[in-house]
């Protein structure tokens, strides 16, 4: 069967080069058939690296193939062409995802999908007869490749002009959903969907729609590059980008192009505009978080510890080594332990994938950590807490946002008992202490509900507040460059991050600034503790508040 998968596999592929080239040189558009040759060669790396099992390699073929129609529907010139393409897709790919579905009851992500590309594949054919022009919108609501909005040019028009034209404002995002940090990437990539149609219902960009088109990389570097420069040549006015390794090899060709980068990747090092000048987010930045829970730790926890007064606290930290994003906050957190006074022991290495990390937490028996940092995502950091739990380790746990979500007590069990970690928003409907929804977070339950009703809102995680958060301040930024007369990534830049002061996106968040000189978007992390089945606000840390002259002069950047 895995030869039988394989084979097909190449077969869809090899056809699809075959067919694509003769069709798109006979088209009237302008598409540029090197980035098309681009975004198949990445999917055919995508392709020979998704080894885990039958189905996911169906799955992703499967992806691959409606994402395929996007841009067969964009420029092949008449239906019999489109036609030809569309029956080699779907017969390709329609009997493996009419087993999985049988056999697939219950309510997560990945049935979900299964779900969601059988019924595109049955709408597809159920209009095989009439004008193509309905598919993109319909394809583009794919796992790999979503676009919200209306309308297939490539380009923008100026500004002044755009407002009697019907083209859409392109915006590109770049997720991972099957990669190394997917059990985060994929709520975020599916909030972030939902927040771009929450945009469009609500005006888009001045009137405007925003056509919103994302694919998953994989967490693999050399593919983001790939998607970047496919995006660009889209004509995309923005990126949604994902993870720290991947956003900070970009960051120097995002300079280049002068093209706005509102990342997940919260690293201090792309908060610098002498160097990250088109790199933005609406968090705090990793640096940040790791000084503030541990400072939050420092005030709360240890005046209660039996030896406080008697000695020095002891801190280590576990996380990935090899990793960008995880070893992002390392320096930072390590310079604020010595300068709190804390004793600092040597770091454990913890893979992102790790299920067991018995030996690490024997390591970390013999330094006697009072507190531990965790820079993973949440599958490794529940692990790695059990095991600290079933050894006896005695430790505390500060972690990091992307290991610190509503999954985390469902995966640790007892051992999330206490965990402490930074939280740049509310997580999923949390409310008020008064009992009120935050600002908008209505909006993101609701949207949630409306175009993902096959993931229960138990399921869903403070992931997709975090990509609301960041749709939210790029929608500012760009209505603002677009009042301003010109809608590029000049403006966006000057004339909307850098002119937002306090600005309120609601949803828990701090209030963003940002200056040409400094692009933190605050000074500082609220802090929550998981106790008694719940999260709690345990600090609301304002760094710049407490050391403004190591804020101000030496933070920034690192």
């Amino acid at each position: 069967m895995k030869v039988f998968n394989r084979l097909s596999t190449l077969a869809v592929f090899f056809i699809l080069l075959m067919f694509l080239p003769t069709y798109l040189l006979s088209s009237t558009t302008n598409y540029p058939l090197d980035a098309l040759a681009s975004h198949y060669q990445s999917y055919g790396d995508t392709m020979s690296v998704m080894r885990k099992s039958n189905s996911q390699i169906c799955i992703q073929r499967c992806l691959l193939l409606l994402d395929s129609l996007t841009f067969i529907d964009n420029n092949l010139q008449t239906n019999d062409e489109k036609q030809r393409i569309i029956d080699i897709l779907c017969k390709s790919c329609e009997p493996k995802i009419q087993e999985l579905k049988k056999n697939c009851n219950s309510d997560d992500a990945d049935c979900y999908i299964i779900r969601s590309i059988y019924q595109r594949i049955q709408h597809i054919k159920s209009k095989k007869k009439s004008n193509y022009r309905h598919l993109a919108p319909i394809i583009n609501q794919s796992t790999t490749g979503i676009a919200v909005g209306e309308g297939h040019s490539v380009g923008m028009p100026p500004s002044e002009e755009r407002a009697k034209a019907t083209s859409p404002i392109h915006v590109g995002g770049i997720m991972d959903t099957t990669g190394a940090t997917s059990d985060v990437g994929k709520d975020y990539a599916f909030g972030m969907v939902e927040a771009f149609k929450y945009i469009n219902d609500n005006g888009g960009i001045n009137g405007n729609k925003v056509k919103y088109n994302w694919f998953d990389y994989g967490y693999r570097i050399p593919e983001a590059i790939t998607r970047y420069k496919f995006l660009k040549r889209m004509g995309v006015v923005a990126i949604m980008g994902w993870g720290t390794g991947d956003t900070e090899a970009l960051s120097p060709t995002v300079n280049q192009d002068m093209l706005p980068y509102v990342s997940a990747s919260y690293s201090a090092h792309l908060t610098d505009p002498a160097k990250s000048k088109y790199n933005f987010f609406f968090s705090s930045d990793y640096s940040t978080n790791a000084r503030a829970c541990l400072t939050a730790w420092f005030d709360k926890k240890w005046p209660q510890h039996p030896d406080f007064g008697k000695r020095q606290p002891r801190f280590a930290a576990c996380y990935m080594s090899a990793s960008p994003y995880c070893n992002a906050p390392i320096k930072a957190v390590r310079d604020h332990a010595e300068m709190l006074g804390f004793v600092v022991g040597a770091d454990q290495d913890v893979s992102l994938f790790a299920l067991d990390a018995k030996s690490q937490i024997n390591s970390l028996k013999e330094f006697k950590p009072d507190v531990v940092w965790h820079g993973n995502t949440t599958m490794s950091v529940s692990a790695t807490m059990r095991d600290a739990y079933s050894l006896g380790l005695g430790a505390d746990w500060i972690i990091n946002n992307w290991g610190f979500d509503e999954n985390l007590p469902r995966l640790a069990g007892p051992a999330a008992e206490g965990a402490i970690g930074a939280t740049p928003c509310a997580f999923f409907g949390q409310k008020q202490p008064d009992g009120a929804y935050y600002k908008n977070m209505d909006k993101v339950v609701e949207y949630a509900a409306k175009f993902n009703p096959g993931i229960p809102p138990e399921k869903r995680l403070i992931l997709t507040v975090q990509a609301w958060s960041d749709a939210l301040i790029f929608w500012e930024a760009a209505n603002r460059a677009d009042k301003a007369g010109s809608l590029n990534g000049e403006t966006i830049k000057t004339m909307g991050f850098e002119t937002m002061d306090n600005f309120d996106i609601g949803l828990g968040a701090s209030p963003v600034s940002y200056s040409a000189k400094d692009h933190r978007p605050t000074t500082g992390c609220l802090v929550q503790e998981y106790r008694n089945g719940e999260f709690k606000e345990l600090a609301r840390v304002d760094l710049k508040a407490r050391w403004p002259q190591e804020w101000a002069s030496n933070w920034k950047g690192w």
